[in-house]
């Protein structure tokens, strides 16, 4: 009986990173690879290519989120955009991209949405509003076309 109590106790803990888990924190290390640290204090590497960027954690402490940086550089630019966004929520991966830039992402909703600024460095773009676990799009604007006071909520300067 305490082998079998003890090894489902194992199962328990080893699969603690395939569940939903609320994290406590993620960081960014020297190496550009984001780590993120349960609530029970257990730690996982979350990248390897280490071109990782602002990272971030959602207000409801389950969604982990953060740009990967071009290989390019743009003229002009010092140094490397991202077109790549990757969210992290209950163990499974999301990747959004969009061309050439992603200039901004923000969480909604706590932590299930996230939204994503996406254009050229000067010219205006899209904005569009993501399902954290499907990474489907539930909303798109062209930014010229909605004047700044009929933006949607999810839309406005945060």
């Amino acid at each position: 009986m305490k082998s079998l109590i003890f090894s489902l106790l194992f199962l328990f803990v080893t699969n603690v990173w395939s569940q939903e888990v609320i994290l406590q924190r993620v960081y960014i290390d020297k190496a550009k690879n984001v780590h993120a640290i349960a609530m029970n204090g257990k730690e996982k590497l979350l990248t390897k290519g280490g071109r990782a960027t602002q990272a971030e954690l959602s207000k409801d402490k389950r969604t982990a989120a953060w740009l990967i940086e071009n290989t390019w550089t743009a003229e002009g630019d010092v140094g490397p955009g991202a077109s790549n966004l990757t969210l992290y929520r209950d163990g499974k991966f999301v990747h959004i991209e969009c061309q050439p830039f992603i200039r901004d992402f923000w969480f909604w909703e706590d932590g299930k949405k996230v939204g994503i600024d996406c254009g050229g460095r000067h010219f205006a773009g899209t904005l569009t509003l993501y399902d954290v676990g499907t990474g489907k799009v539930i909303e798109s604007l062209f930014q010229p076309d909605v004047p700044y006071e009929k933006l949607p909520a999810w839309a406005a300067p945060h």
